[in-house]
């Protein structure tokens, strides 16, 4: 089967299973070597994240598990964080990434300290090995599509 829960008999119950299941499935799915588990970061409060080498750029990529109080849902966000916010020349900025974030249907791009983010969500239950690759992928090529059109045009530092 291709759904990533079946790698167990039962669904997850916990962020802790959820994530157990990610990692034992990418690592059997050959994506990735060498998984980092974060259970918390000084520069950033990352509980139970997995942080993923960028296959295009070996810039991080971010895999959270959330389970919602207001939800029975357990939900897998990605977010890989593309480039600083400008010291200047804000509005236009802005508008650059609204008209961005107007075309897309499958993340957002949004604000997180002093960076941009760009965040792609998607439930647990319903995920396939097929779905979590193309969210892996969509991310990350939204994130260098952003380095490579906002980060020359605004004159932004990218992020790492």
């Amino acid at each position: 089967m291709n759904n990533v829960s079946d790698i167990m008999a039962t669904s997850p119950q916990t962020v802790e299973e959820a994530l157990a299941l990610i990692k034992t499935y990418l690592c059997s799915a050959g994506f990735v070597e060498g998984i980092d588990f974060v259970r918390g970061s000084e520069e950033k409060e990352m509980e139970n994240c997995y942080i993923l080498q960028s296959p295009m750029s070996g810039d991080p990529i971010y895999i959270f598990c959330l389970h919602l109080e207001f939800s029975k849902l357990m939900e897998v966000l990605i977010q890989a964080f593309p480039v600083k916010l400008p010291t200047a020349n804000m509005e236009a900025f802005y508008r650059e990434l609204l008209d961005i974030n107007c075309k897309l249907s499958w993340a957002s791009i949004g604000i997180e300290d002093d960076s941009i983010v760009v965040s792609t969500v998607r439930a647990f239950e319903h995920l396939y090995k097929e779905e979590l690759y193309w969210a892996l992928d969509r991310t990350d090529r939204m994130r260098v599509y952003i380095q490579q059109k906002v980060s020359k045009k605004f004159n932004v530092p990218l992020t790492k």
